[in-house]
């Protein structure tokens, strides 16, 4: 099997699946209740604008569609009320033809709390072993961020060091450390 054929990864609470165009509104949404917590972590929540949104949908929609790019992006939708709730996926530092899947993941802030992230990050990980033959599932986090240390963590992740994030990647000035989870 290979990653490009994914329809969809289904657990009892969520479909995983790959962005469509349409997911722009919604994700939108989502992204702009919860950018207290996301512009503490994430770069690319300094523009939560509905175009720059819409570009993320567009360039992932490519990435599937093209069969060649290493960045893999998806929804969350919350089966309960057919919300997307977050986003997901194998990010560009995965290396399919390596046998290597990198997670990234975030979750609307009315969705926290409830372990749907452990949920989906457990999904994908299940699924790049069992489906994709993965060589190896990493998870990198800034070393303060408490929150997915713990989803690491709690899904037997091991803690393999630290490494400098790539300055395009800070929130800050400063070059900032990741952990390593494998």
């Amino acid at each position: 099997m290979t990653i490009y054929t994914l329809k969809q990864i289904e657990t009892s609470r969520l479909i995983i699946r790959p962005v469509q165009l349409g997911d722009e509104i919604p994700l939108n949404k989502a992204i702009n209740k919860s950018l207290e917590i996301l512009q503490q972590w994430e770069p690319w929540a300094k523009d939560p604008s509905i175009d720059a949104t819409r570009g993320f949908i567009q360039r992932g929609v490519f990435s599937w569609k093209s069969r060649s790019i290493m960045d893999f992006p998806m929804v969350v939708i919350n089966k309960a009320d057919q919300k997307i709730i977050g986003a997901s996926g194998y990010n560009d530092r995965s290396d399919i033809t390596r046998g290597l899947y990198e997670i990234g993941y975030w979750c609307d802030i009315d969705y926290q709390g409830q372990g749907l992230v452990t949920e989906y990050a457990n999904a994908l990980t299940r699924y790049a072993f069992d489906e994709l033959k993965a060589i190896n599932v990493m998870i990198m986090m800034q070393c303060d961020n408490k929150k997915s240390i713990a989803v690491a963590e709690r899904l037997g992740f091991t803690n393999e060091g630290t490494k400098d994030r790539d300055p395009q990647d800070c929130i800050s000035d400063n070059l900032e450390k990741n952990y390593i989870y494998s």
